[in-house]
């Protein structure tokens, strides 16, 4: 039975995905603080907060009032139950959690070889050459669009999409390195501030002085949660990427096997 179920209703898994993907996008635009800075929702959390099965419910009753009409072409046999919709939606989900989980464990463990992998793709005549040329990739998105367009043109959609895919995540590694410098110089400036730098009790603060900390203290909190908000934010758009990589995987292998090596 299980078997008849994934042989009949995998196609389904990729649109479901889907759909789960941009509830969890919406969730995390809608949560936002009363404060001066914007917040971004967590991923993991908007996963979560974001499956709402009375959606497949409505959907199902849609159709059953759309197939009334005789406009509409008829589908194939639709005796499927609705446990089954369920069941796909469950999957789905499980399957993100998962993704996400992998791509933060290779966001932390192998960033440094996406990086080594993608020099090695770039290599020029002069090593600074190569990291300039990546830097100039970070810095001008509109140049990653050329390029990826220009290998599509090329080669196939399939090949763009894995560059694509190449190049996202050693952008999200490089976000993920800057927020560990920035936490790991804020922690070790925290600790030499409670070791050597402590206040003498006759050395009372000012008023100036007390705000000049607390605006500081404000600028450090509005930084971290904007690197973390880069993270999060491009954490569903990466996995919608790669779920569209995944579809149009089997246009790369026709190519790879069409292509005539000189």
């Amino acid at each position: 039975m299980m078997s008849r179920i994934v042989q009949q209703f995998a196609p389904w898994l990729p649109a479901h995905c889907t759909a789960i993907l941009f509830l969890s996008l919406k969730h995390q635009i809608t949560v936002t603080t009363k404060e001066d800075h914007f917040k971004f929702g967590m991923f993991h959390l908007a996963l979560s907060k974001s499956t709402p099965f009375f959606l497949i419910t409505a959907s199902r009753l849609f159709t059953k009032i759309t197939l009334m009409f005789k406009i509409i072409p008829q589908p194939d046999l639709y005796n499927y139950s609705m446990m089954v919709s369920f069941l796909i939606h469950g999957v789905a989900l499980a399957v993100l959690i998962l993704m996400n989980t992998i791509i933060w464990i290779a966001i932390a463990f192998c960033g440094n070889f996406g990086h080594k992998v993608l020099l090695r793709f770039i290599s020029l005549p002069i090593p600074p050459l190569s990291s300039a040329l990546v830097t100039c990739i970070r810095k001008f998105p509109t140049a990653i669009g050329i390029l990826l367009i220009g290998v599509a043109l090329a080669t196939c959609g399939g090949t763009a999409l894995l560059c694509a895919n190449l190049i996202y995540f050693i952008l999200l590694s490089k976000m993920y390195e800057e927020y560990l410098e920035q936490f790991v110089f804020k922690t070790a400036k925290k600790i030499s501030q409670r070791l050597f730098g402590k206040l003498k009790s006759a050395d009372k603060p000012t008023s100036d002085d007390t705000a000049a900390s607390t605006s500081l203290r404000n600028d450090s909190h509005v930084k971290k949660g904007h690197e973390m908000n880069n993270i999060q934010f491009h954490l569903p758009l990466f996995l919608l990427l790669i779920l569209i990589s995944i579809i149009n995987f089997p246009c790369f292998i026709l190519w790879a096997k069409a292509y005539r090596y000189p």
